[in-house]
């Protein structure tokens, strides 16, 4: 299972990014680590590790999500399989 967390907050990248997708209820999500960690994109620092502190203390509104993720070695053929 994959941790997502979903949040937004007041400001006005926030505010466009909800109103070009749709108005959705979130601006920006992260992968939940096992040690409380997340993986999240920022456009100041790109793709980084930041404490759940420091991605709460920027959300005025949060949310998570549980996904299952499917084994991709069954959905795909092993490079070996050279005929059909």
């Amino acid at each position: 299972m994959i941790k997502v967390i979903f949040s937004r907050n007041n400001t006005v990248f926030s505010h466009l990014i909800r109103a070009f997708t749709g108005f959705s209820k979130y601006s920006h999500c992260g992968v939940v680590l096992p040690d409380g960690r997340i993986i999240e994109s920022t456009y100041a620092d790109g793709v980084h590790i930041s404490s759940m502190d420091n991605f709460l203390s920027r959300a005025s509104a949060v949310s998570y999500g549980l996904y299952s993720v499917k084994d991709r070695k069954s959905t795909r053929l092993n490079s070996s399989h050279l005929v059909i």
